[in-house]
């Protein structure tokens, strides 16, 4: 039987096995009822791996119809992504200290008045035709995504 080599692959930095890659990232969907974690439990688990992995920020609309992409064919609705006003209410920021301006919320969101002091954690949702953003209450289980740049070391 003949060697197959893969020298197009030396050197080459991809993400590891389970994980898709999007531009110089890689995704990790944590979308199986298993895995589902309050807001904060998914940025504790998406930093577990080292600090370079986050919960998901979203800087682009291309960046967003991957993630929708992945999600239809999932058959996933709403998960966890990295934005929030936990802080500071009506102030918005990624969990990652990104400073994307990239927004894609649902129509009447951000939720203000009694409903935005208890949401305070942002979803995506998959069933949506755009992808679109709604806050939710942190306390809420769901899936969640994680995000890393490529050629970040895992452990």
């Amino acid at each position: 039987m003949p060697f197959v080599f893969f020298k197009n692959l030396v050197g080459r930095n991809i993400c590891p096995l389970n994980w898709r890659s999007f531009g110089d990232y890689c995704y990790q969907f944590n979308v199986h009822g298993a895995q589902y974690k309050n807001w904060v439990g998914a940025e504790k688990a998406c930093m577990s791996f080292n600090g370079s992995t986050e919960l998901i920020s979203i800087s682009s609309a291309a960046e967003n119809v991957f993630v929708l992409r992945q999600l239809k064919d999932m058959s996933v609705s709403q998960v966890w992504i990295g934005l929030n006003d936990r802080k500071v209410e009506g102030r918005y920021e990624w969990s990652d200290k990104s400073t994307s301006t990239y927004k894609n919320w649902a129509p009447l969101e951000p939720s203000g008045g009694v409903a935005g002091r208890i949401s305070d954690c942002t979803v995506i949702d998959g069933n949506t035709q755009n992808g679109t953003w709604s806050m939710s209450p942190c306390f809420f289980t769901r899936g969640y995504i994680c995000k890393r740049k490529i050629g970040k070391e895992f452990k």
